[in-house]
């Protein structure tokens, strides 16, 4: 088959056909894989050597403009390695926190590729979602994963997001029970029994235990009219709430909307300080 016609190496005929069948594959999947269309080597080799297709992965390619994208690269993978599964920041990426850098595990030992961090692991099967062809690790385990680099925060905004919860956490650390790490991943995981939202509710939740204090609940939603705010702590029985920043500098108090549950109406930070004492609650 002829690749190339005329004095100036133009396509023929029959590659400008097949070029046309990439396009429409790189607009149903983002990427091409050398092995799976054989007929269209020829034309994926022009297209590399024109500039208009890129190598995101040996043998994997993507459109340049393309190439950085998490879409792309997550695509990448899932063509070059089908067995791979995302974790940490990448895991998260595809279901409840949205990162940049792209991290899998690995059945078998692969050779370092430019902007993926390959490692080699075993995940539980009962931790890894696989949604249209992208393997990743559960928000729970992903959430564990994270705590290495960030802390609690990876276990608030799994809660947050309603995208896992504590029971599935706990399970997520009784399958990864054997893993470096986890005296921390246990402390924080019970540091958030009551759900904290953020670091200092998790800080200022620690304090009420200790001090012994208890009859209190954690972001629980308060009513006023056609406005829902999400209190830090809540004490039902004396009508009274606190905000953990404030509580912890000791200096001052509010409440607000934040994020997580959808606040309903208009209310703002300041209507609710005026809002709730008009209500009969004490701040």
């Amino acid at each position: 088959m002829p690749l190339t016609s005329g004095p100036f190496l133009r396509p023929s005929i029959s590659v400008r056909a097949l070029q046309h069948d990439i396009q429409q594959l790189l607009a149903a999947d983002g990427v091409i894989a050398r092995r799976d269309h054989p007929k269209l080597v020829g034309a994926i080799d022009w297209l590399v050597r024109n500039g208009s297709l890129r190598s995101v992965l040996p043998g994997i390619y993507a459109r340049p403009e393309t190439c950085d994208s998490i879409a792309t690269r997550v695509g990448a993978l899932m063509r070059w390695d089908p067995d791979a599964i995302l974790l940490g920041a990448a895991a998260a990426s595809v279901s409840f926190w949205p990162e940049i850098r792209v991290t899998c595990s690995l059945k078998h030992r692969r050779r370092p590729q430019s902007g993926y961090q390959l490692t080699r692991r075993v995940v539980p099967e009962e931790l890894v979602i696989d949604r249209s062809g992208v393997r990743y690790t559960t928000p729970a385990l992903t959430a564990l994963d994270l705590c290495a680099t960030v802390g609690g925060d990876a276990i608030d905004q799994a809660l947050r997001t309603r995208a896992t919860t504590l029971a599935q956490l706990n399970r997520a650390m009784e399958l990864t029970a054997a893993r470096v790490g986890n005296r921390t991943r246990r402390q924080l995981l019970l540091d958030s029994r009551a759900e904290p939202w953020s670091d200092a509710e998790r800080s200022f939740h620690r304090l009420l235990r200790v001090a012994g204090i208890t009859g209190w609940r954690a972001n629980r939603p308060v009513v006023l009219g056609d406005s829902t705010f999400y209190v830090d702590v809540v004490f039902r029985r004396l009508r009274r709430d606190a905000d953990s920043c404030a509580a912890l500098k000791a200096i001052q108090s509010g409440l607000g909307p934040r994020d997580g549950p959808p606040p309903t109406g208009t209310a703002g930070r300041n209507s609710s300080s005026s809002s709730l004492p008009a209500a009969n609650w004490e701040l």
